[in-house]
Parts: structure tokens; C-alpha cells; sequence
């Protein structure tokens, strides 16, 4: 199928491309079927597939060879910004131009830097990146603790290459596996004072207040030694 295609458009047999795809479709479901290898979700893979061809609801589509985008959110009201995240970077997409505007490499050396949570507020385009900072894998002692520090960074517009970015950092120690959580950032979604809330792989849970220009600390405050389940 071409890009825009009239999917009604018949050939000189009469069958259009929308006739084409429903009977591929079908074709290979049956012979899954037959097989007794189609998955449980088939029927629902098979009206999404369906919807994706007629209704084309997808807009734009993001591919970085080598690299897993590991989240993605719309960054402002107009839904034509998504910022992104992958193991190490983030960046900002166009969705009409169909481009990456920029992406920022998140690395301290030598340390190992995984971005672990992205979160933004739309109302004002304040972007929030939490950065977890470890020491490579094999640089500790026998019975030696894992200190590790989470970085909050705080891009007051999500100008992620022309501002100064706000960071917070925690100095954290690694706990057992089976308790470890995974680190994350909220932000409030409001144009009013910027709140960030932020967890740490320990499970303290912080609260900061920033200024209306949401590029300085206002105030701190816990909120939970031991917590689970954050939202905003």
C-alpha cells in the first residue's frame, strides 16, 4: 500500500487493497488455526490490524536503529511534541515534521547511567528525567554495599538543548533484590506552582516545591520512608 493510499480504489479485477489485507488476514488466521498455534488475543490482534489499515489512526511512527525507546508522552497541549526516552538518552520528536528535534545522551562516567522514569507537564512543557547513577558491575568487594545516587533533572520548558536544567541528586544504597523498587518522577500537571515527587529505588519518597519558573528549589519534604505505589 502507498502512503495516503485511496484504499476503495479497485484494480481491474475489481478487488481493492482493503479486500487484499482483510483476506491475508484471514488466510493466515485460518491456517494458525488449523495449526493449533493462534495465539489467545488473535481475534483482537486481528481487529487492530484492521483498524490500523481502514481508519489509519496512526500519525507518525519513530524507529532508532539500535536503540529501545523504553517510554514516550505527549510534552505539551498541542499533542505535536513527544518527549522519549531510551536506556541513556532523551529526546523530543515532531510529530508533523515526522523528526527527532534533539536527543541529550544522560552519562556520567564512569559510572553506569539508566534513565528510568520520564514525566512532563503539559501545561507548561516542563520536562522531568529520573537518572539512576551506578557503579559498573564488578567494582565492588566481596560483602561491600552498592551505593548508587538517582538524579532528578528538571528542563523548566523541556528545552532540552538550549536550557540549564534543575538537578536534584540523592545518594542512595542498593537494597536486597527482592525489596529494590524501581526509581520514578511525577510532576504536577498544572500551569500553578510546579510540584515534582519523586521515589527512590529504597522506597523514600520525596516531594520538592519548585518556583514559577520552575528552575529553582523551593522547599523539600518526605513524604514516606518505605513507599510502594506513587501517582499523582
Amino acid at each position: 500500500l502507498c502512503h495516503k493510499a485511496d484504499l476503495s480504489t479497485p484494480d481491474s479485477q475489481g478487488v481493492t487493497p482493503l479486500d487484499l489485507v482483510q483476506t491475508s488476514v484471514m488466510q493466515c488466521r485460518n491456517g494458525q488455526l488449523r495449526l493449533g498455534t493462534l495465539p489467545g488475543d488473535a481475534d483482537v490482534r486481528l481487529q487492530q490490524l484492521l483498524q490500523e489499515v481502514t481508519a489509519m489512526p496512526t500519525k507518525s511512527i519513530l524507529v532508532l536503529e539500535g536503540r529501545e525507546v523504553r517510554s514516550a508522552t505527549f510534552s505539551g497541549m498541542g499533542n505535536d511534541m513527544v518527549a522519549f526516552s531510551t536506556e541513556s538518552s532523551v529526546g523530543l520528536y515532531n510529530v508533523p515534521q515526522k523528526r527527532v528535534l534533539f536527543m541529550k545522551k544522560l552519562k556520567q562516567e564512569p559510572l553506569v547511567s539508566t534513565v528510568q522514569h520520564v514525566a512532563v507537564n503539559p501545561e507548561v512543557g516542563a520536562l522531568a528525567v529520573c537518572l539512576e547513577l551506578s557503579p559498573a558491575t564488578g567494582s565492588f568487594a566481596n560483602g561491600e554495599q552498592r551505593e548508587c545516587r538517582t538524579v532528578f533533572i528538571v528542563w523548566p520548558n523541556g528545552s532540552l538543548e538550549h536550557e540549564e536544567p534543575l538537578k536534584l541528586s540523592m545518594q542512595v544504597s542498593r537494597p536486597e533484590h527482592a525489596l529494590a523498587r524501581h526509581s520514578c518522577v511525577l510532576l504536577s500537571r498544572t500551569a500553578d506552582a510546579q510540584l515534582l515527587v519523586g521515589r527512590l529505588m529504597d522506597g523514600k519518597v520525596f516531594c520538592w516545591r519548585l518556583d514559577r519558573a520552575r528552575s529553582r528549589l523551593v522547599c523539600e519534604s518526605t513524604v514516606t520512608t518505605d513507599g510502594g505505589l506513587v501517582a499523582m
